[in-house]
C-alpha cells in the first residue's frame, strides 16, 4: 500500500470514530433528556379514580420513557465501543445498563400501559371495586419490583462504566469519579431499602443517573478527532 493510499485510509478511519462519537453523544443526551422529561411530568395520582383521570398523561409519559431506554442504550454501545479496547470494564457495564433496560421496559409497560388501560375497561364495565383493586395492587407491586432491578442495575453500570473510564482515560478523570460515586451511592441505597420506588425517590434517581449520563454524551459531542482510531481523551 502507497504512503497516499494508507493516509487516506486512516482518515477514513478516523471520520468513522469520530461520526461514531457523534451519534452516541447525542443519543446518550437526548435519551437522558426523555427520562428527566418523563419523570419531570410523571402523573402522582393514585388508586383507581387516579388512573382514570390521568390515563391519557401516564401512557404519553411513560411511552416517552419507553423510547429513551433504548436510545440510551445505543448510546453506551457506542461508549462501550470507545472503551472496550483497554479496558475489560466496559462490557459487564453494557450487560449490567442491558439487564437494567430490560427491568425498565417491564416496569414502563406495566405502570405506564397496562395500569390504565386496566383501570379504564374497568371504569366502563362497572365491575367489582374490590377486585380491581387486588389487581392494582397486584400490578403495582410488580412495577415497584422492576423498578428495583432497573435502578439496581442501571446503578452497577455507572460504577463499572466509570472504572473503565478511570482506566483508560479516555475522558476526563471526574466523569469516572462522579459516576462511579453516584452510582456506589445508589446501589447501596437501592439494596439497602433506603431508596424506595415512590414518584419522587425514583425521581431523584433517574436525576442523577440521567445528569451524568448527559455529561458524558456532551463529552462525546465535544471529542476531537483522535490522531490514532480509539484513542483521544475528552476534556
Amino acid at each position: 500500500m502507497s504512503l497516499d493510499g494508507g493516509v487516506r485510509l486512516l482518515r477514513g478511519a478516523v471520520r468513522s470514530v469520530v461520526k461514531r462519537d457523534t451519534a452516541s453523544g447525542l443519543a446518550l443526551v437526548l435519551g437522558s433528556v426523555c427520562l428527566v422529561v418523563t419523570m419531570v411530568l410523571h402523573p402522582t395520582a393514585g388508586g383507581m379514580e387516579g388512573l382514570v383521570r390521568e390515563s391519557a398523561l401516564r401512557v404519553r409519559t411513560h411511552a416517552l420513557a419507553l423510547i429513551a431506554i433504548p436510545v440510551t442504550f445505543l448510546g453506551f454501545l457506542g461508549l462501550h465501543r470507545r472503551l472496550a479496547e483497554k479496558s475489560e470494564f466496559a462490557r459487564p457495564a453494557l450487560v449490567a445498563y442491558a439487564f437494567a433496560c430490560a427491568a425498565g421496559v417491564c416496569a414502563g409497560v406495566i405502570n405506564g400501559l397496562a395500569a390504565p388501560a386496566f383501570a379504564m375497561r374497568i371504569a366502563r364495565e362497572s365491575a367489582s371495586a374490590d377486585a380491581a383493586r387486588v389487581v392494582l395492587a397486584y400490578s403495582f407491586e410488580l412495577n415497584s419490583a422492576f423498578a428495583k432491578v432497573f435502578m439496581a442495575g442501571a446503578a452497577a453500570s455507572l460504577v463499572l462504566w466509570a472504572v473503565a473510564i478511570l482506566k483508560t482515560r479516555a475522558f476526563h478523570p471526574g466523569f469516572g469519579w462522579l459516576g462511579g460515586g453516584l452510582g456506589g451511592a445508589g446501589l447501596v441505597a437501592v439494596l439497602g431499602g433506603w431508596l424506595g420506588t415512590s414518584v419522587h425517590e425514583f425521581g431523584v434517581f433517574v436525576l442523577g443517573f440521567a445528569g451524568w449520563t448527559a455529561a458524558v454524551g456532551a463529552g462525546l459531542l465535544r471529542a476531537q478527532a483522535p490522531s490514532h482510531p480509539g484513542t483521544g481523551t475528552l476534556e
